[in-house]
């Protein structure tokens, strides 16, 4: 394949705050934090409470709703974050704002806007990950450039796309 494949992405809200979600759920503390808080917030009050020498306080009756309003509120805190800051990346990014397309060919993927080029060579990326409605292509662990399926110009593109993905040596998660 010698021939560039060019896509013009289209940035949307949902999809980046839903790809942001994906990304952040692999970051360990990301599950360390929530299974600490319950533990502290039902196991030891529980265990406690089952404790021989415990005394009843008047406090306890609200025992589970209380630390169950709390996981509940860090969970909205966390998740509204995360909206906060992807809307806030959308609007203060002066490059999102400029003609920006991706060239793909067999040497490298390239973002070419109005004021910049970056050339990344796939051999110095970390993997390419198909989902439903798009690509992750992970320049690091943990940071990806999205390619939303309908940027494709067509069913032809979006096919060549997938040979070229195929043929290079990298870390692929392709669905069937």
């Amino acid at each position: 394949m010698n021939q560039d494949i060019v896509i013009k992405p289209k940035f949307e809200h949902e999809d980046l705050v839903k790809v942001n979600l994906g990304l952040y759920s692999k970051i360990p503390l990301m599950w360390i934090a929530p299974l600490v808080l319950c533990y502290l917030f039902f196991f030891k009050p529980y265990l406690d409470q089952n404790s021989q020498g415990f005394v009843p306080q008047p406090s306890d009756e609200l025992f589970p709703y209380l630390q169950i309003a709390v996981v509940i509120f860090i969970l909205c805190v966390f998740y509204f974050s995360i909206r906060r800051s992807t809307k806030k990346m959308l609007n203060n990014n002066p490059r999102i704002k400029e003609d920006i397309s991706y060239m793909c060919n067999a040497e490298s993927f390239t973002e070419k806007g109005d004021t910049f080029e970056i050339k990344h060579f796939w051999k110095d990326l970390h993997k390419i990950e198909e989902k439903k409605k798009w690509y992750l292509i992970y320049i690091q662990k943990r940071r990806a450039i999205i390619v939303r399926k309908e940027d494709f110009d067509s069913e032809e593109s979006h096919a060549n796309f997938r040979t070229l993905i195929d043929s290079i040596s990298i870390n692929t998660k392709l669905k069937k």
